[in-house]
């Protein structure tokens, strides 16, 4: 059975208006006719939404962004600034003097035992009031001095 225009959603026309009886055309091929019309013009132009959907339009998009956008200015290189001559010397390193005295704050000992930075700290409170020069015989290290130094666990007295 042959449905109506208005099942297929085709603008309501009488069917009569379709049957041409000469032709030996019946209304139903006729309204399947119009049906693959419409769906062929239905693809066209979702074809053509779909051109500028997703690549393209924001391609086209993003090259009027650009043209609208303003060229920047070139940046000159300048050159580089000369460093004033009354600037100070920067500070010169602490050296420990080989007959400077070591002289231990009374501070515990903030490094965990066994491992090694506890002994290399031992080391040096053993050797309070003695010389920079016997704790580097018995294995001390200078960069250790300066580590308790800093952290202020050590002082040194005198030397030159």
């Amino acid at each position: 059975m042959c449905r109506t225009a208005a099942a297929w959603k085709i603008p309501a026309e009488p069917v009569e208006k379709f049957a041409d009886a000469a032709e030996g055309v019946s209304a139903c091929q006729k309204i399947y006719a119009e049906i693959r019309k419409m769906q062929t013009q239905a693809a066209e132009t979702k074809a053509k939404k779909s051109r500028f959907g997703k690549g393209e339009y924001k391609s086209v998009k993003a090259a009027a962004k650009k043209a609208a956008a303003k060229p920047k200015p070139k940046v000159k290189a300048t050159p580089a600034k000369k460093v004033a001559a009354n600037k100070p010397a920067p500070a010169a390193r602490v050296t420990t003097a080989d007959d400077a005295k070591l002289m231990w704050l009374d501070k515990p000992v903030p490094f965990r035992e066994g491992t090694g930075a506890h002994q290399r700290t031992m080391l040096a409170k053993k050797h309070n009031g003695k010389l920079v020069s016997t704790f580097l015989a018995a294995g001390g290290r200078r960069s250790t001095l300066g580590t308790l130094r800093r952290g202020g666990l050590l002082k040194l007295e005198g030397g030159n």
